[in-house]
């Protein structure tokens, strides 16, 4: 897991990722067996739940990429009519969550959570996942 200080600095980042756009609405930093790392959500948001749903989403996803010859997984976009929820791979065994309405910019999106990842990835270097 993450040092205090490491947890520090991945809440730094999920939060100044957060701010960059007004319809994101959640960020996580979890592992892929369902650990939440760090997180900046709201407060009727359980991010235990959250993180036990993307270790099963990645699960899956990184199954079907398998199934269909595609490589490594790197990203899951899942879109509901009321908003989009975003995996992107941040780190050895790791992945960056996010939750955003559904009028967001997804390519800006995309765009800051692939440079968020990768401050998450340097921050969880010395950490174990």
């Amino acid at each position: 897991m993450l040092s205090p200080e490491e947890q520090s600095q991945a809440r730094s980042v999920l939060r100044a990722f957060r701010a960059s756009s007004d319809a994101i609405e959640l960020t996580a930093w979890v592992s892929f067996d369902g650990f939440v790392l760090a997180s900046a959500t709201q407060n009727h948001v359980n991010a235990d739940r959250i993180g036990a749903m993307c270790a099963s989403l990645l699960a899956l996803s990184r199954r079907a990429a398998k199934e269909v010859e595609m490589g490594v997984l790197k990203q899951v976009i899942l879109g509901g009519d009321q908003g989009i929820m975003l995996l992107v791979e941040a780190g050895p065994g790791r992945a960056l969550m996010l939750s955003a309405e559904s009028g967001a910019n997804l390519g800006r999106i995309l765009l800051d959570a692939r440079k968020a990842a990768k401050a998450l990835e340097a921050i969880g270097t010395s950490g174990s996942a």
